[in-house]
């Protein structure tokens, strides 16, 4: 079969890498929709294509032509790397070192290999390195010398493979790998070099699709496009690629594939301290250099560098070649602290990134470097937050060109660093604003600032994202710009800006003449002599040994005006020009190409401007000039105002499936107009319907106007300006098909099935052998021929679809049965049934109904693995007397296998008789006579039940209730079924037993939570009352062993209480019993621990129903109740702090729940208290007395020379105490005394000593 080259729908990329860190990042507006491929699907038609071979026996062939000297090696890898002459301080300090994702491979095995023991073998030969590719038993293969490639490598079956390339080198040539069958295939590549290697313009020499995983560590690549992996990419050790294959459409390494949905396909992932060098240098860059449109996470780990560039290649028209890197995922991309992200192309109009990320995460100590040619260096199609908390560097080498573009309410987010910028039309080598610490956010829409929100009040002022084409945090000097404002022969003060607290010198003629300090906003006023006119004065700034530039002014006569005006960038559709001025301008006048417009405009004296324009008179690459006059008519300045489109907007068009009337899709901004562009040609179908409510379009496509194979734009305008193109993307033409083989019976001249969509042919393949193309497909149903003898029981088959094309659609594997066999047994049929039932053996997989001769149904049937089958039965269709036969087929209007003549039974019979019903019963019994198989329930007229019950062959039945279903006074009828849902034999009414039951509950403790007991008989519930008042009308849970307890809330029953339980057959149902609940008396007993006065509890041990206590002193209460009483008996009684002194008469009066009086009993306080204290000895100088104490002691007062001193003293639980006196100044000879004393002040002891 011919395979044609495919052409690239929408795709997703990043792009070219910056290498060293003199090169700088700048930013691009971006179009997020393009980022898919047009790709076929199909695994490429094998020319040497892996058969899945059996394990090849292993040995080591002689060195071949492939072989290379180390110094061939190494001279071929330097020349390799675009990258090797431009280090980085990272990169330099990388070099022969192992990162820890080597160091971690090196020493764990790869989990599978463990689990599953899997080979590992070493190749020498092309023809081994693909055997491996397709046999899941191969873990790990070695390379032993190098090889070429002499086909592709398609049908990958190995689930996980490592290639250990041991730096030899492979040459692909126009070959590649391709895995798609399968899903989520992984491959690693470690210590290998490849050369060569394409896939047409829709995949790359290395592509796993289907949620594939490709890991490069230590690799070198030189060739088509390198990698392609939908299920992600992870690069360690030192990667260098070179994208050289001169193919129309190109890219270098990408997360895209064609089975997982944007954003869901895995991570791209640059491990730390790896370096990574990846270069497009020729060819079309198609999209993106990188397609991150499937990447679930986008990390450049710490310590890494990752360089990608696009040079010596070109951009092809929009929307191809969009950006080094191109995403539709909102992912958000880190770079962590030490790593670094270079991006660089020299190509014009190519953007750095452009995406939906919904922010990027620069860490702390982390570098992103952006530098373009006109393209924007950042253009995000949806609204982003960029944490800038490392250093940037975003450069546009395009005078007129943009650094950063997004949504409306994006944000730039920095993190305390000098901040400098370039403004537009300039292309110093230095920027010419700078602002220090700025830390804070900076809103904008578009590429216009919105609100500076930071620390710096001078950014906050003066920085504009639409005025500026570079953006940097590495700033040519320490300190911020100085400005100096215009001065006349009257003047006797400098004014002006400058660093914050700086100091500012004025000369005139370059001699001193005053300094002055800038104040913290940055601004100064200094006095100075009156000058002369033509005296130029100048101001430098100087803090910390920085200088600032030198700002400077020539002095005019007092009465003659002076004045500058600076517009802003202008952007079309604008109804006036902005700007900032200075001086005597109170006026100005518009020349647009050379010719005046108008004068006028609004110049207050804030210093900003604005002068009104017909939006209709400036266009894109007009000539605009803003001229300045003072009131008295005198020219003071002139500028050029920059003109930039002022209509923005995005398409993001669906798949269009070939033949479809309309490409629909999304929306943003001012488009209101498209326009189709076909195989690279403008059509004349302009229009479409733009609803601007929710961002949708539809455009109508005539028929046939495009066909398969067509490489489609879209191309959205502005109806006020249809001479400029606002967004271009490619339209996916999307051709489908699916084909449903049916089983396939040995000996059989077709394959037979249907399809759907555009399938026009097929390719049998029979144990991985192409047998033959075609195939007979009319009206959703195909037939394909196989030639005799070629399918045997036991074989691979397989039926590909394809288009007309050639493009693969679907693939699906036909079933091969043997001679079929089977017998059919159906069970008597009763008129009115809705199912002839039976049973089946062998191969029966449907049946045919004939009834008197007739074919009724000529397919049908459900044949269930069990044996077991229905066939469905219309009303009406079996009458008694005809004859039913019943054919076994092996498939729907297949081989006859079996004919069987179905019995027909008359209408049925039957009677029920269901026993006594008793309230609460699960189940209503009884028995029945005939053919009832199903009863239905119904209660006071409703239907409760459907059908139910289990009719056993004894005649007996159960039928199950719910609970609460039936009430005592309900009419309950039971109607008898010979079928679920079937014909009605019988009803019969259920008769309601009399109920009957006792209740006895036992005797209840006053602060219990239930009343428990026994009961008797049809008892569900009970009611409780209290002193004749209901207190719970239903409630109790009644076990079948009984018993029963029933919830009581606290404080409802009392002592001296009247408590009545009254039983019922149901809740609120039938009194069936009432009996007294017996009030237990309560008892108890308190045992107070001694008391000593200070503690802040009373302790001891209780009895019985103590459930509180009372406090008495000398008589008073002091706490009418309370007290921690546990179930161990013990208790702890707080006693605030002074309410207990020595002396004192203390009672503790034990109460129960009901604060019922139980026990009191006396609290000894302070017995036998006693105690001693030695001091250590001291030596002056010293922090702290030490020593040690016994018993009560609590606190110390010192004595010096016989003077008493202060309370104080550290007394530990385990005997020892420290004192300070570092404050007291003792000297040697003091002498020195500790008196002990307890917490209740009595003194117990002291000790003495004399100070060394």
């Amino acid at each position: 079969m011919k395979k044609k080259l495919l052409k690239k729908g929408c795709i997703l990329g990043l792009t070219s890498v910056l290498i060293s860190s003199q090169i700088v990042l700048s930013t691009a507006p971006f179009i997020a929709s393009a980022e898919e491929k047009i790709i076929n699907p199909t695994e490429e038609k094998q020319q040497e294509d892996v058969q899945t071979p059996e394990l090849v026996e292993q040995k080591v062939d002689g060195a071949t032509d492939n072989d290379k000297t180390e110094d061939d090696s190494t001279k071929e890898d330097k020349a390799l790397n675009p990258f090797s002459e431009l280090k980085t301080e990272n990169s330099e300090k990388k070099e022969n070192e192992t990162t820890v994702n080597e160091a971690k491979s090196a020493t764990d095995p790869a989990p599978k290999s463990q689990r599953d023991q899997r080979a590992a073998i070493s190749v020498s030969t092309f023809a081994q390195f693909r055997d491996a590719f397709a046999n899941d038993q191969i873990r790990e293969i070695t390379l032993t010398n190098g090889f070429s490639f002499t086909g592709n490598i398609t049908g990958v079956r190995n689930s996980n493979l490592t290639v250990h390339g041991n730096n030899q080198t492979i040459n692909m040539g126009s070959y590649y790998i391709h895995s798609l069958a399968n899903r989520g295939m992984r491959l690693t590549l470690e210590n290998l070099n490849t050369r060569g290697g394409r896939f047409g313009e829709s995949y790359a020499a290395i592509s796993y699709d289907n949620y594939g995983h490709v890991t490069l560590r230590n690799v070198t690549h030189q060739g088509g496009e390198y990698v392609l992996a939908e299920g992600g990419i992870t690069l360690g050790g030192n990667v260098n690629a070179r994208i050289t294959d001169r193919q129309n459409l190109s890219n270098s390494i990408s997360v895209w594939g064609t089975r997982a949905p944007i954003g869901g396909g895995g991570p791209f992932i640059v491990e730390e301290g790896a370096n990574v060098n990846i270069s497009q240098e020729t060819g079309n860059v198609y999209q993106g250099s990188m397609l991150l449109g499937m990447a679930t996470q986008f990390v450049i780990r710490k310590n890494a560098v990752f360089n990608l560039q696009a040079i010596n290649s070109s951009r092809t028209t929009p929307p191809y070649g969009d950006a080094l890197i191109v995403s539709r995922s909102t992912i958000t991309p880190v770079i962590e602290s030490g790593a670094e992200m270079n991006l660089y192309t020299g190509i014009s109009g190519l953007r750095g990134i452009q995406s939906n990320f919904s922010g990027i995460n620069v860490q702390p100590g982390a570098k992103l470097n952006i530098n373009t040619n006109g393209g924007t260096g950042i253009y995000n199609s949806s609204r982003t937050t960029l944490n800038f908390a490392g250093d940037i560097d975003i450069k546009n080498s395009a005078a007129t060109g943009q650094t950063i573009y997004a949504a409306a309410g994006s944000s730039m987010i920095f993190g305390g660093q000098d901040i400098g910028a370039r403004s537009k039309g300039s292309l110093a080598s230095t920027p010419d604003m700078q602002w220090n610490n700025v830390s804070g956010s900076a809103s904008f829409s578009g590429n216009n600032t919105a609100t500076n929100s930071t620390t710096n009040a001078s950014f906050n002022s003066q920085f504009r994202l639409q005025n500026v084409n570079w953006l940097t945090s590495k700033t040519a000097t320490g300190i911020e710009n100085t400005t100096i404002n215009g001065l006349t022969t009257a003047s006797t003060v400098a004014t002006g800006t400058a660093e914050p607290n700086s100091i500012v010198e004025i000369k005139a003629n370059g001699i001193g003449i005053n300094t002055g300090v800038a104040n913290g906003n940055g601004t100064y006023s200094i006095s100075i002599p009156l000058q002369t006119v033509g005296t130029t004065v100048t101001a430098q700034a100087s803090l910390n040994g920085q200088v600032s530039n030198i700002a400077q002014t020539v002095v005019r006569a007092a009465n003659i005006p002076v004045g500058t005006i600076r517009p802003d960038v202008y952007s079309t559709g604008s109804s006036s020009i902005t700007g900032s001025y200075t001086g005597d301008v109170t006026r100005a006048e518009l020349f647009v190409n050379g010719q005046y417009v108008s004068q006028g405009g609004t110049f207050p004296s804030n210093g900003s401007f604005s002068y009104y324009v017909n939006s209709s008179r400036i266009n894109l690459g007009d000539n605009v000039v803003l001229v300045a006059y003072s009131a008295d008519g005198t020219e003071l300045d002139r500028r050029t105002v920059i003109v930039v489109s002022g209509v923005t907007g995005s398409l993001w068009p669906d798949d269009y499936r070939l033949g479809a009337a309309s490409i629909t899709g999304s929306f943003s901004g001012d488009i209101n107009f498209a326009r189709i562009v076909i195989n690279g040609v403008p059509t004349n179908h302009w229009g479409g319907n733009f609803n601007s409510a929710n961002g949708t379009f539809s455009f109508y496509v005539a028929p046939n106007l495009i066909g398969a194979g067509d490489l489609v734009t879209i191309q959205g305008f502005n109806s006020s300006d249809l001479s400029t193109v606002i967004d271009e993307v490619p339209v996916q033409v999307v051709v489908q098909g699916t084909i449903a083989p049916n089983d396939y019976r040995v000996g059989d001249t077709n394959i037979i099935g249907t399809y759907t969509g555009d399938v026009v042919r097929t390719q049998l393949i029979v144990n991985g052998q192409n047998v033959n193309t075609g195939g007979n497909f009319v009206n959703g149903n195909f037939t394909h021929f196989v030639p005799a003898g070629r399918i045997q029981a036991g074989a691979n088959v397989e039926l590909v679809a394809f288009d007309a094309a050639d493009r693969e659609l679907d693939r699906q594997t036909v079933r091969v049965i043997a001679n079929t066999q089977g017998t059919i047994t159906p069970a008597d049929y009763q008129v009115g049934d809705t199912n002839i039932t039976g049973t089946y053996t062998g191969d029966v997989t449907s049946a045919r109904l004939l009834v008197n001769g007739n074919i009724v149904t000529p397919a049908g049937g459900t044949f269930d693995q069990n044996g077991t089958f229905r066939f469905f039965v219309r009303a009406g269709t079996i009458r008694v007397g005809d004859r039913v036969e019943l054919i076994a087929l092996d498939a729907p209007n297949g081989r006859e296998l079996d004919r069987k003549q179905v019995r027909v039974i008359a209408n049925t019979q039957g009677t029920i008789t269901p026993a006594d019903y008793r309230i609460g019963d699960t189940n209503i019994t009884g028995t029945y006579t005939g053919d009832v198989t199903s009863a239905r329930l119904l209660v006071n007229g409703n239907i409760v039940t459907l059908a139910g019950g289990d009719f056993d062959q004894n005649g007996t039945f159960r039928f199950f209730v719910r609970a609460g279903t039936i009430r005592a006074s309900d009419r309950v009828d039971l109607v008898a079924f010979d079928a679920p849902n079937g014909r009605e034999l019988d009803r019969k009414q259920v008769r309601i037993a009399n109920t009957q039951g006792t209740i006895t509950p036992a005797d209840y403790r006053v602060g219990d939570t239930h009343i428990t007991g026994t009961y008797t008989g049809d008892v569900t519930s009970a009611r409780l009352i209290v002193n004749g008042n209901t207190v719970t009308l239903a409630g109790g849970d009644f076990d079948q062993n009984g018993t029963f307890r029933f919830f009581v809330r606290a404080g409802t029953i009392r002592v001296g209480d009247i408590v009545d339980l009254v039983a019922f057959d149901a809740p609120n149902g039938r009194e069936l019993d009432r009996k007294q609940v017996r009030i237990a008396n309560t008892q108890g007993t308190i045992t107070p621990a001694d008391y000593r006065v200070g503690d802040t509890n009373i302790t001891g041990t209780y009895t019985g129903d103590v459930t509180s206590a009372r406090l008495v002193v000398n008589g008073n209460i002091v706490t009418p109740g309370g007290g921690d009483f546990r179930q161990n008996g013990t208790f702890s009684y707080f006693v605030r702090a002074g309410v207990i002194q020595a002396g004192d008469i203390v009672t503790l009066v034990a109460m129960d729940a009901n604060d019922r009086e139980l026990d009191q009993t006396n609290v000894r306080v302070n017995p036998n208290i006693q105690g001693t204290i030695t001091l250590n000895s001291y030596t002056a100088g010293g922090a702290n007395l030490t020593g040690t104490f016994t018993g009560d002691i609590a606190r110390g007062r010192i004595t010096v020379n016989g003077v008493v001193g202060n309370w104080g003293g550290d007394f530990r639980q385990n005997g020892t105490f420290t004192y300070y006196v570092g404050n007291l100044g003792l000297t040697a000879g003091d002498r020195v005394t500790l008196t002990g004393f307890s917490l209740d002040h009595t003194e117990l002891d002291d000790s003495t000593i004399t100070v060394q």
